[in-house]
């Protein structure tokens, strides 16, 4: 009875309903400004997630719930019980990675010693960190070299605890693209706010007034456009119609995000998202033949030339 509780547990943890709950917290947190709540949650589904033994393939839902979930700059007291409270659960995450870590020491070696991108982010950080002696504001540069941290402890736990599995492949590229229905979610709140404060769709586009507290509007758009193209690889890898939908529709939504947004990195990105998407469709069609991809090829054609016009539009 207790091992079917366990594995019932595990089979929900890396289910596609969690997903959709670490997402919806995250982006209700964000329409409600919960405070505190969505940290108290992702702390807690990490616990839960390294006591069941689960699959860490919502990981980057947890890094949403940790960074996407505020819609104001609030200055948070010292004194406020619900740090202390919530700095006691990250030390349990943090004893429960150490245990990991222990256990798996072996894993470390054989996925870090020849992962030359997880060495040369490591080389960029130390680099960063030899440009301080020269830099003019501190301040701005510890912000960017912090964020440049964020990126690779991602990169890190992201190797480390997601086992190199087809199927977690699938989930993980799924989990990512649900991140990008978040920023949806958030950037669609927003548009809605501004547009009942008077402004028109033309002024929102020139005037770049859509920017989350938690990212400057280059860092989502640059992540929507990724999204992008992890939702067409979901639609030519999967042949169930449901999840064709959902990747078209999702494709439209992410577009729609980096329009509105108007940020240069939106349109660097999607000039690297066109050849990008031809080079997947033609990589794709090479491996599992032309007549499969038949009913697939007008879809595709269909997403470039809206990649296409949305270029011209930014």
């Amino acid at each position: 009875m207790k091992e079917k509780v366990i594995s019932n547990t595990r089979l929900f943890l890396n289910s596609t309903y969690f997903s959709i709950i670490l997402a919806s917290i995250t982006a209700l947190s964000f329409i409600l400004n919960l405070g505190f709540f969505p940290y108290y949650i992702a702390a807690l589904s990490a616990i839960v997630l390294f006591i069941f033994k689960a699959d860490f393939t919502c990981l980057f839902l947890i890094f949403m719930l940790c960074i996407a979930s505020t819609n104001t700059n609030s200055n948070v007291s010292i004194s406020n019980p619900n740090i202390y409270i919530i700095s006691f659960l990250c030390l349990i995450v943090l004893i429960l990675l150490i245990k990991e870590t222990i256990v798996r020491r072996n894993d470390l070696k054989r996925l870090f010693s020849k992962d030359f991108v997880f060495l040369s982010l490591i080389l960029i950080f130390i680099t960063m960190f030899i440009s301080l002696i020269n830099t003019e504001t501190i301040h701005d540069s510890l912000v960017g070299i912090s964020y440049f941290f964020y990126i690779i402890s991602s990169y890190f736990f992201a190797r480390f605890l997601i086992q190199t599995t087809d199927d977690n492949k699938k989930k993980t590229i799924k989990n990512l693209i649900i991140c990008g229905w978040i920023i949806f979610f958030e950037f669609t709140f927003m548009l809605v706010e501004k547009i009942n404060e008077g402004y028109s769709l033309s002024d929102i586009y020139g005037l770049k007034i859509l920017n989350f507290v938690w990212a400057h509007q280059n860092h989502y758009s640059a992540f929507t456009n990724i999204c992008i193209l992890l939702s067409i690889y979901y639609y030519v890898s999967n042949t169930q119609l449901t999840k064709k939908i959902f990747s078209f529709v999702s494709i439209i939504a992410f577009l729609l995000v980096c329009v509105l947004i108007g940020g240069r990195a939106g349109i660097i990105t999607l000039l690297i998202t066109i050849p990008l998407l031809i080079i997947l469709s033609i990589l794709d069609i090479k491996k599992t033949g032309w007549q499969s991809k038949k009913y697939d090829l007008p879809i595709i054609s269909i997403v470039c030339c809206l990649l296409v016009i949305s270029v011209i539009v930014l």
